[in-house]
């Protein structure tokens, strides 16, 4: 771990590559997300020395889905596991900037809402701290589940945009994005005494991974919650539309697939949840986390190197659609 100089030195270097101005003329928030950004570096070099070491012991990896991954706050968190939350305090008081002021500026991740989703947040921490190789796989929700506010005594709901100002931990991993296929119909046919199946006529979106560091007690491993957004497969803008001033039928293509809004919130409310279009939306949601499982050129030989384990029922019909893909029989599938 750094010294006191050498964390100081990391620190203004954050400041001015984050902030591209002097400490004394940031903001708060600023402030925060310089030493977010610090601390995730230092997750980052845990991680690869991580990753080396299990590759070279040849260790299997859990894939654990979950509907929420309710992390919380991260940066005291890792400040301790790494054993530098004094020292921190003191350089930042050096400064004159307050450690506990900054931590006020974190925002709660909306990536879960009750004991599900904390449950499966302390899994995660355990596997690390235990060196246990592992993936969480959720979803990158665009809102959490609502903001409270109370107004003439009552209370009032709004928006969780808990990603209006970024999320300092997250690193998108495009190069790592896939098409999920939805609805269509299934063909199947026989081939070399097998079955074989194809899907057509689908609607699909395309998940984009987001990585999250998880350092476990003790900063000795790291382990990666990958949060999933959905957009749209096709980006094309209609230029003819745009160039003749029609922005909306420019958009249009764009607007057109309703399926990005798997990741837009986390839940609707009960009435809407057990609506028919609620149910859709839950079903497409665990068929498109239980989708991500790394597609190495052998589906079957996926039992030696990795596990899957769905933190609730409904993943397992995903995964089970997986195989199909891949063509394997029930007895193969991992």
């Amino acid at each position: 771990m750094p010294g006191r100089e050498e964390f100081k030195r990391e620190y203004l270097e954050s400041i001015a590559e984050t902030c591209s101005k002097p400490f004394a003329e940031c903001s708060r928030m600023e402030r925060y997300t310089a030493l977010a950004a610090m601390i995730r570096e230092c997750c980052s070099g845990v991680r690869a020395e991580t990753l080396r070491r299990r590759s070279a012991a040849g260790k299997k990896i859990v894939y654990y889905f979950s509907m929420e991954f309710l992390v919380g706050r991260l940066l005291e968190n890792y400040l301790i596991q790494l054993g530098i939350r004094d020292m921190a305090a003191a350089v930042l008081a050096e400064l004159g900037e307050d450690l506990d002021a900054l931590l006020e500026c974190e925002r709660d991740p909306g990536l879960g809402n009750g004991g599900l989703g904390r449950l499966a947040a302390c899994y995660l921490d355990s596997l690390a701290a235990e060196d246990v190789p592992c993936v969480g796989m959720g979803l990158r929700y665009r809102y959490g589940l609502f903001r409270q506010r109370i107004r003439s005594g009552r209370q009032t709901e709004e928006p969780d945009d808990w990603l209006s100002d970024g999320y300092p931990w997250e690193t998108a991993v495009p190069s790592e994005a896939v098409e999920v296929r939805f609805g269509g119909t299934v063909d199947r046919r026989e081939e070399n005494g097998r079955m074989v199946y194809e899907l057509r006529d689908y609607r699909s979106v395309l998940a984009t991974p987001y990585d999250v560091p998880i350092l476990g007690y003790g900063a000795h491993a790291v382990n990666t919650l990958r949060l999933w957004r959905a957009g749209p497969v096709h980006k094309q803008l209609d230029l003819d539309a745009f160039n003749a001033g029609d922005y909306s039928r420019a958009q249009q293509r764009r607007r057109g697939n309703h399926l990005p809004a798997l990741s837009r919130r986390q839940h609707p409310r009960r009435a809407a949840a057990a609506s028919p279009a609620g149910v859709f939306l839950r079903q497409r949601r665990t068929a498109k986390r239980a989708a991500h499982v790394p597609r190495h050129a052998s589906f079957v030989g996926q039992a030696a190197r990795a596990r899957c384990h769905p933190h609730e029922r409904h993943p397992s019909r995903a995964l089970r659609a997986g195989a199909d893909e891949a063509s394997h029989g029930r007895r193969r599938a991992p």
